[in-house]
């Protein structure tokens, strides 16, 4: 035999055949052999470039096709996928392909526990797949397995686990109703299958997994003050930034991506160096790199950035990467560096005093240089200067100066100063008022001629202190500078003053030795106007001489305190009131060992036994090489000591609640209370007060409730009865929240702050007779406030404790619009994953459960959006009517029941709203327009407050409405929450839309099926009137023969009983076959009825037989033995079975012999 077999690619076409002489028998396996292993080579291909690049959106689609590709080759009648349920031991059905002409049964199986099947635990679990060929011979099969593996129709099998680096996520199955073998590829191809299925499930978990995971960071990072990010180190680049980062640099982290070297130009040149370290290398496993650098707003403004770096591990090798926190200090920086200014400049001047006193005359003028070199350098300018005044007309008699280095020469422009060419100054130091001007473009007009003198010098910025002797100005310190100065605090300017006087002291004392007497007087009236206490002691530890203030703080007299020891006298106890040994003493120390102390926060003891806490410097007195004696400069610390604690005790509630505020943003809902409670507890004790609340307003905002409180130990809660307050009870209150201000009230007699009768005996049960309620504000609207209340009358606070109190309300008010955020996000996720099960719902659902369903998913989109009603309107077209087909409402709520309606002539507006498609979204029936009057009453008498209406439509024939409404409150339509009721109208008008088309295409089925019937009938007529004409034919015989035995006079009963039996039977068989061509032609729904198939069988063949035997085919009807009944249309079974046979003998007829 020659043999010839096509052989083809995957695509299916020919590319060549093989030819071969061989005996009959073998050829066959040789070609099925070659097309088996071909087709076994493109579906194993197909599985492979099936899923290349597959998008997320098509991955079920492209399962369905990859059991398509395995099944057909394997064979088999089903396909299917088995999911396990995560944290449980149940399979979920949840991908089939079946071959044509079988019935889809996913829908029908139900979960099913892995226990059912020994092959889950046993051999799949060990050997990754398995085959069965014959249920029918596997032993040990639990019978609810068998049960169900048979109502399925399967036989055969063979399963693959599905897996992926997270485990084992299900299997895959191949189903067979008959018993089979296996073969190797068929194995193969499902293991293939199973492996391409588990990485795309694999992949959608994951892609889930970041997606979530990336949505919650992002909201993280939009939530903090502080920068975040991300940069690779070689070559320096960012790959992530937060939000924060164009607040902080005025530059977009899209900006950044783009170009990385953008972030330089805001770098003050001066820290560049130092920025680029942040990029340099990447820190040891857990360690940190700080650094600090200034930049320069987007406002133009100079900012100090704190950065800290964190090591990251590097996703490829090579590529370090590092993460950075970064945060804006200027405050920070700024006044730690005014306080470091305050103590060196305190230091400076202490000791330029110190060494003024002790410098001889004929070293003075060096002195004095060095000075002003001292404060020059210290302030940061350019130039440092003291002038000498001839007379008040202001010529230069002695000019002192000090220049930068790099500067030009200042002599002629210092000693050829004339005040009277610069009549704006002179009007000023004439007053003695001291001229600071930081920039060029804070000279007024009138300062023309100062303005052009410092431009012509190439000058930016002077300041000048004048120095009074007498009635008049005779000195002039200052600072001259090329560039612009930061402003200086009132305590650093009235510092230089205090250096301005020593200079201009030394001065004088250099250029008049003969009035060395009045220089001293002078010396002493400095020391006098000092604000700081300043004496001396010799080396024996007595005091030499003591200024006015010195001896005002302490309480003695200077002729008291006059060859005293001072250590007795002042220093002799600590704070603790345990002695202080004068060998521990640091003021001795400065005159025993030459050196400088400064000390901050003793307690210097005044004449009346109480002490105060002082700072104070110690300077040792050198002359001609020896000490003889200390200089002491102290200041009454009290004020700073106070503010310093009232500081740390503000920046200790801010830091607080900064860490509450951080720990509010990691709260989840259900914990939220538990912090707010946190936060009014460390609020009340920051206050001093015995009760601590948060009350929040209620629906229009007349009543507020009492959400969160706080009371001290002992203090006991608010009843339950005072937990709600109206507001017009509080008018002071309510025009508070009104106008966002601190209010305060007090219902102590004769209280400040007075309350109506109602709220004082509320106030007064509750102990309070001091409240202080600060507003907090959501979007520019009070949402409540936060109350302070105390049992003192009259409690008063200040204006720090009021600014910690309103940053402590503007975290409540992020706290409750995150709380309402989280809940409106809760809510608009269980309304969309609501509309999404109805979705699938409307699609699954049987015709009798259509409207169960329908009513079901209105109520739980209701409830999943917590609306109050519920409405679906249907549009009966030929009756022009509106009807309610479905409704739901809470249980207090009035509803309009199920079949009101009204005609469309009723209710223009929402024929309008129809045509045009457009939703109606009221937040207050205030805004319904004039047109929807009667709409506006109806939602009235059903106390309805906020609306959602949105169309049904098909295309563009309306349907009806999907109404939405709330009762309770006046409540806003969030832009979500309307598209996806939206959404959920459109999955209800498809709906409706399909089972409207349903019912139709129903009715035209039925009317098309009788048309074939009746066509059929009509090609078996002849058949027909056979059929029929033989039943009759009998029936004439019978009384035919009735009839002759009459005429003969012998009609036994015997005989009349068999005729007459004859005659009823071919009557009901002819009654049978006309019932039967009536079933057939009539028009109607399907008729479902208990029949025996062997009966339906013998009817159709009782039809056709004629036929078939017509053409020379024989007819053998084999039926099976007891056959239960089935419940079935016995009309569309016969057509059926009269096709089937019609088919067969056409096919035989074409064939034709043998």
């Amino acid at each position: 035999l020659m043999h010839a077999a096509a052989l083809r690619d995957s695509s299916g076409r020919v590319r060549g055949f093989l030819t071969q002489i061989v005996d009959r028998r073998s050829s066959h396996a040789i070609a099925a052999a070659l097309a088996r292993q071909l087709e076994y080579s493109r579906v194993a291909s197909a599985l492979a470039l099936r899923f290349i690049n597959v998008p997320t959106r098509e991955i079920d689609h492209a399962i369905v096709e990859a059991l398509r590709y395995a099944a057909e080759f394997a064979g088999v009648m089903r396909a299917g996928v088995f999911l396990a349920r995560k944290g449980t031991s149940v399979l979920e059905f949840t991908h089939e392909w079946h071959a044509p002409g079988r019935e889809p049964i996913k829908d029908r199986v139900a979960p099913i526990p892995t226990a059912m099947f020994p092959w889950w635990h046993g051999e799949l679990a060990e050997s990754h797949i398995v085959a069965v060929d014959d249920l029918a011979e596997v032993e040990g099969l639990r019978p609810e397995a068998r049960a169900f593996l048979d109502a399925l129709s399967v036989r055969s099998f063979a399963a693959a686990n599905i897996v992926a680096p997270s485990g084992r996520l299900g299997l895959l199955s191949f189903a067979a109703s008959r018993a089979r073998p296996w073969t190797a590829d068929q194995l193969a191809i499902l293991e293939i299958a199973s492996q391409q299925i588990g990485a795309l499930i694999e992949r959608v978990e994951r892609e889930a997994r970041l997606a979530e995971t990336s949505e919650l960071f992002a909201r993280l990072a939009a939530s903090i003050d502080h920068l975040v990010w991300v940069a690779e180190v070689d070559p320096p680049r960012v790959v992530y930034a937060s939000p924060a980062h164009e607040r902080l640099f005025g530059i977009s982290p899209e900006e950044v991506y783009r170009n990385p070297g953008v972030i330089f130009s805001r770098i003050v040149p001066a820290d560049r160096r130092r920025f680029a370290q942040v990029f340099s290398s990447v820190p040891e496993p857990g360690e940190s790199r700080e650094e600090e650098f200034r930049i320069v707003a987007k406002s133009g403004e100079t900012r100090w950035i704190r950065t800290r770096v964190f090591p990251l591990a590097a996703e490829r090798e090579g590529r370090g990467r590092i993460a950075g926190v970064s945060e804006d200090v200027t405050e920070r920086v700024l006044a730690k560096k005014r306080t470091v200014m305050r103590a060196e400049l305190f230091r400076l001047v202490s000791g330029i005093a110190t060494e003024f006193l002790t410098t001889p005359s004929q070293r003075l003028e060096e002195r004095l240089r060095r000075a002003l070199e001292q404060l020059g350098r210290f302030a940061g300018v350019d130039e440092a200067y003291l002038m000498v005044l001839r007379d008040p007309e202001g010529q230069t008699e002695k000019a002192y100066w000090w220049t930068a280095d790099g500067r030009e020469d200042a002599r002629e422009r210092f000693e050829g100063f004339s005040l009277a060419r610069f009549p704006w100054v002179r009007e000023r130091v004439a007053r003695g008022e001291i001229v600071w001007l930081p920039r060029l473009d804070a000279f007024p007009p009138e300062a023309a001629a100062e303005r052009e003198a410092c431009e012509r010098a190439g000058l930016v910025s002077a300041f000048t202190i004048p120095l009074r002797v007498g009635q008049g100005v005779r000195a002039l310190f200052g600072f001259n500078s090329r560039r612009p100065q930061e402003d200086w605090s009132p305590e650093t300017v009235g510092m230089f003053r205090v250096a301005a006087e020593m200079l201009a002291s030394a001065v004088a004392r250099q250029r008049v030795e003969r009035r060395l007497a009045a220089l001293r007087e002078r010396h002493r009236l400095i020391l006098e106007a000092a604000g700081e206490g300043i004496y001396g002691l010799d080396c024996e530890g007595r005091t030499t001489f003591v200024n006015a203030a010195a001896a005002r703080m302490i309480g003695w007299s200077r002729e008291e305190l006059i060859g005293r020891r001072q250590h007795d006298v002042l220093h002799h106890h600590r704070s603790d009131g345990s002695p202080y040994p004068a060998e521990e003493c640091p003021i001795y120390a400065a005159f025993r060992d030459g050196r400088t102390r400064t000390i901050e926060g003793e307690v210097f003891w005044r004449r009346d036994g109480t002490c105060f806490p002082v700072d104070y410097v110690s300077t040792p007195i050198w002359e001609d090489g020896r000490i003889q004696g200390a200089v002491v400069v102290f200041r009454d610390a009290s004020e700073r000591m106070r503010l310093s604690r009232e500081q740390a005790r503000r920046e200790s509630i801010l830091t607080l609640i900064g860490q509450l505020a951080a720990d509010f943003i990691n709260r989840p809902l259900e914990r939220m209370a538990e912090a707010i409670a946190a936060a009014l507890k460390s609020l009340l004790d920051f206050a001093g007060v015995e009760r601590a609340g948060l009350f929040l307003l209620e629906g229009d905002g007349r009543w507020a409730r009492l959400a969160h409180e706080a009371t001290r130990d002992g203090v006991p809660m608010v009843p339950d009865e005072f937990r709600r307050v109206m507001i017009d009870s509080l008018p002071g209150l309510r025009r508070a929240l009104e106008n966002s201000y601190i209010w305060q009230s007090d219902v102590s007699p004769g209280g400040v702050f007075q309350v109506p009768e109602e709220a004082r005996r509320w106030m007064q049960s509750l102990g309070i007779n001091t409240a202080l309620h600060i507003p907090v504000n959501s979007e520019g609207k009070a949402i409540g406030w936060l109350g302070l209340g105390t049992a003192q009358p009259g409690r008063q606070w200040s204006a720090e404790d009021l600014h910690v109190f309103s940053v402590a309300a503007e975290l409540f008010a992020s706290v409750e619009e995150r709380r309402r955020s989280l809940l409106q996000l809760e809510r608009l996720r269980r309304f969309e994953r609501t509309t999404s099960e109805l979705a699938g719902q409307l699609l699954a659902a049987r015709d009798d459960e259509f409207h169960a369903t329908v009513e079901t998913g209105l109520g739980r989109l209701a409830e999943g959006g917590d609306f109050d009603y519920a409405q679906i309107l249907l549009l009966d077209e030929e009756s022009s009517q509106y009807a309610i087909r479905y409704a739901w409402s809470r249980e207090e709520a009035p509803m309009l029941p199920v079949g009101t309606s009204f005609s469309v002539a009723d209710a223009p507006y929402l024929a309008r709203l129809a045509d045009r498609r457009e939703s109606l979204v009221i937040q207050a029936l205030e805004e319904l327009p004039a047109e929807a009057q009667g709409l506006q009453r109806v939602l009235e008498r059903l106390s309805v407050k906020s609306v959602l209406l949105v169309p049904l439509a098909e295309g563009a024939r309306p349907l009806g409405f999907l109404l939405f409404a709330r009762y309770r409150e006046e409540a806003p339509w969030s832009k979500a929450f309307q598209g996806l009721a939206t959404v959920a109208a459109d999955i209800l008008a498809a709906a409706f839309a399909r089972r409207r088309s349903e019912l139709r295409a129903e009715r035209h089925l039925s009317e098309l099926a009788r048309v074939l019937r009746v066509g059929t009938l009509s090609e078996l007529a002849a058949d027909i009137v056979h059929e029929v004409r033989q039943p009759i034919s009998s029936i004439c015989v019978f009384v035919g023969g009735v009839r002759t035995q009459l005429e003969r006079g012998k009609c036994e009963a015997a005989r009349l009983a068999v005729a007459l039996d004859g005659i009823e039977e071919q009557a009901r068989r002819a009654e049978a076959i006309v019932a039967g061509i009536e079933r057939h032609v009539r028009k109607g729904p399907p008729s479902l009825e208990w029949a025996e198939l062997n009966e339906i069988v013998r009817d159709v063949l009782r039809l056709a037989r004629r036929e078939v035997e017509r053409a020379g085919i024989s007819l053998e009807l084999e039926p099976a033995a007891a056959l239960p009944p089935v419940h079935l249309d016995v009309v569309q079974i016969q057509q059926v079975i009269l096709n089937l046979v019609r088919n067969a003998a056409d096919a035989l007829r074409e064939k034709g012999g043998g």
